[in-house]
């Protein structure tokens, strides 16, 4: 053996012996070079994202999978990642995809999820959290560990009980448990003061839960389709409040604390019981867009019409049968509508609703052009098909007896 292979073979197993002992990987430039590979390498995250969805133990490059659609890279870790892109019909979320520590983003929604993994937990940079729209029944304890969650949805699964444990995700602003079957929500709700938006609409609650008193910077609260037959006095406590949707309840009464909401711009209590609007709606100076169609009112105050920053105005399918003088300050509105009252004096001129008819039937002729697109792909194409067929068949009997007209002259 030659002197300087000699040399190079002492060097190689003396890196060996020291990184075998000490535990770390051989990742020597010279060592790489003479051996052509690298011992205890750990993967990069296209190398680990490839080999999960493909199925192969290749190595990829640092950014190789960064211009998927539905993978964000940021300094050659994956942050955020669409996984219904390259999952679909799975019932739970792959071991695999909870190696990934720089994950800031994880979409699954439309997929069938039964469970969330317990590893969950392990995603301590994780940001947002899309599940709508699965199977899931169960939030497992390990999800409120995650710190820095800012976003949760899980819209339309089928989940009955929130933990109590959802008072440590201090930092979460938006929550989405719409279209679920949860009947209640636990105290510790009251402790995610930074939440901005929440939504417990198409439940089972038949009270505002108590704890959402507490979230004194939440701005959207949607809780309509549910069973509510009281708004709580403590309503005005959500001094922020600039959004409030609760529609398609039991309520009969508006209490006087709502109306302390100064930055509720839009308010909707359509398809509700309720008889009468209170004059004290006056102090929403700010609010812009008020529905309360489908219910039991039979007068309209004269402080309603004068709001200074109203614009949108929805009062119809009530049993309303006066109206004030102010009625004409409707006609600066963007939108109006009285339609499917009992009122009698009206002003001479004065239209019911100022929405145009082309306006309003606007869904109804979006679902007749999705109907008449349906005829055409389950019963047009046929026809059509008959219809050329039939063509066809006549041009050629047509060529036919001018050939036999040829032969005989």
């Amino acid at each position: 053996m030659k002197f300087g292979n000699f040399s190079v073979l002492l060097f190689l197993l003396n890196k060996i012996s020291f990184n075998l002992v000490s535990g770390k990987a051989i990742n020597d430039e010279k060592f790489v070079m003479a051996t052509g590979t690298t011992i205890n390498e750990e993967k990069n995250d296209c190398t680990k994202f490839y080999n999960l969805i493909r199925g192969d133990n290749k190595i990829y490059t640092v950014d190789e999978c960064c211009s998927e659609s539905g993978v964000t890279c940021k300094d050659g870790h994956i942050t955020d990642l669409e996984g219904s892109k390259f999952f679909d019909s799975i019932k739970t979320i792959p071991e695999g995809l909870l190696n990934f520590p720089n994950l800031e983003v994880l979409d699954f929604t439309r997929n069938k999820i039964e469970t969330i993994p317990s590893s969950i937990g392990g995603l301590k940079n994780l940001k947002e959290l899309r599940l709508n729209s699965n199977k899931i029944k169960e939030l497992p304890e390990e999800l409120f560990t995650l710190s820095n969650l800012e976003n949760l949805e899980f819209d339309n699964n089928i989940i009955e009980i929130v933990p109590s444990s959802i008072g440590g995700l201090a930092n979460l602003k938006k929550l989405i448990l719409n279209e679920n079957k949860i009947k209640n929500m636990p105290d510790e709700l009251s402790n995610l003061t930074k939440l901005e938006e929440l939504d417990l609409s198409s439940n089972q609650f038949d009270t505002i839960p108590a704890s959402i008193s507490n979230l004194i910077n939440l701005k959207q609260l949607r809780i309509y389709q549910n069973q509510i037959q009281t708004i709580p006095s403590f309503i005005d406590t959500l001094t922020n409040l600039n959004q409030l949707s609760m529609s398609y309840n039991k309520i009969k009464n508006i209490p006087d604390e709502l109306f302390n909401l100064s930055n509720l711009d839009t308010l909707n209590l359509g398809k509700n019981e309720i008889e009468i609007i209170p004059t004290s709606i006056s102090n929403l100076t700010n609010l812009k867009e008020l529905n309360i169609e489908n219910n039991k009112i039979k007068s309209i105050p004269d402080e309603l019409l004068k709001l200074p920053n109203l614009k949108i105005l929805n009062l119809s399918n009530n049993e309303i049968e006066t109206v004030p003088s102010s009625i004409n300050n409707l006609k600066n509105f963007e939108r109006y509508d009285l339609r499917n009252n009992k009122i009698q004096n009206l002003p001479e001129g004065f239209e019911l609703t100022n929405i145009k008819d082309d306006e309003d039937h606007e869904v109804s002729v979006n679902i007749g052009a999705a109907v008449l697109a349906m005829y055409a792909l389950y019963i047009g194409i046929p026809i059509c098909l008959m219809i050329i067929l039939t063509i066809v068949c006549c041009c050629i009997i047509k060529r036919n007896d001018r050939k036999r007209k040829g032969i005989s002259n």
